[in-house]
């Protein structure tokens, strides 16, 4: 069975990505309706079909995947920011792991970023992250939404690309750019 949160973001994603959006020979055709076959229709429980098949305008499929670009742009450093303050308090990471895992926190997502910075073994690729975090900015400057930690995420991908320590996937470029900003050896 899955796990609840999740099961409810999916639901909550696929009604955003994929509610059927109006045309405008529908909002012509029930305008001219008299007002009491309007208000029939409207009285009448709608099922929703169990797997949407038409998906929205794509302007929401392209906010929603750079909000989660941003989120785990945000996520990624994070962790691998309070690894880096533990560490220096002298709990490992695999230690921090653990105690993730037996946490509320607990999530495969936060797992999987964990799993990358214990072994600290990254993917080197393009990441691609970069990119639409910085879309996700533009966009969130035209619609006037501040957003200051996604912003200083940004920031800390640029000080990766201009360190040269891009060429990894974000929880490797984290990593690069934490053991840089803290003076750690890369890798260790």
């Amino acid at each position: 069975m899955p796990h609840p949160t999740r099961a409810l973001a999916a639901a909550i994603a696929a009604l955003f990505l994929f509610s059927a959006v109006p045309s405008a020979e529908a909002a012509k055709k029930k305008a001219s309706r008299p007002a009491a076959a309007q208000t029939r229709q409207a009285a009448k429980p709608k099922a929703r079909p169990a797997r949407a098949t038409a998906p929205a305008p794509l302007g929401n499929a392209k906010l929603v995947k750079n909000a989660m670009a941003m989120f785990a742009a945000v996520q990624h450093l994070s962790l691998v920011e309070t690894c880096s303050w533990l560490k220096k308090g002298g709990l490992t990471e695999e230690t921090f792991r653990t105690i993730l895992k037996n946490s509320q926190q607990d999530s495969v997502a936060i797992d999987r970023i964990m799993e990358i910075v214990v072994s600290r073994k990254y993917k080197p690729r393009k990441s691609w992250m970069p990119k639409d975090v910085g879309f996700g900015l533009d966009m969130a400057r035209e619609m006037e939404v501040p957003m200051p930690f996604v912003a200083l995420a940004y920031q800390m991908f640029s000080i990766a690309q201009a360190a040269g320590m891009d060429g990894y996937e974000a929880t490797g470029i984290a990593c690069n750019v934490y053991d840089l900003i803290t003076g750690q050896k890369k890798g260790v």
